[in-house]
């Protein structure tokens, strides 16, 4: 399963684990006074960890960068086309009977 979804599946880890172990490395730099570039070294080095890992793995399962399969790639899914609304019917509708709009609340404050 080496295609488009899968390489950007795997680019989206890469990027979410720079990220995070950037984040934790600045949390942690005050105390321990690390360089900017120790913290990129490490945090380069956790996405080559996470990349290779996801790699491993779609040699392994043939099922994605994941282990589990709570992660599914479908490159067939259907592209869905955002809805219009005409500004006038959306003016026109009225809320469903025993909708609280929040009034009740207002009055009870007079």
């Amino acid at each position: 399963m080496w295609n488009k979804t899968y390489w950007l599946a795997l680019l989206e880890r890469a990027i979410k684990t720079f990220a995070q172990s950037l984040a934790a490395l600045l949390v942690v730099n005050t105390g321990v006074h690390l360089t900017w570039p120790q913290m990129l070294i490490t945090s380069g080095l956790a996405t080559l960890a996470s990349v290779l890992t996801s790699l491993a793995t779609n040699v392994a399962t043939r099922n994605g960068p994941g282990i589990g399969s709570a992660e599914t790639l479908n490159e067939n899914f259907p592209e869905v086309e955002p809805t219009e609304f005409d500004e006038a019917e959306v003016e026109d509708l009225e809320a469903p009977e025993g909708f609280d709009d929040g009034s009740r609340l207002n009055n009870r404050a007079n």
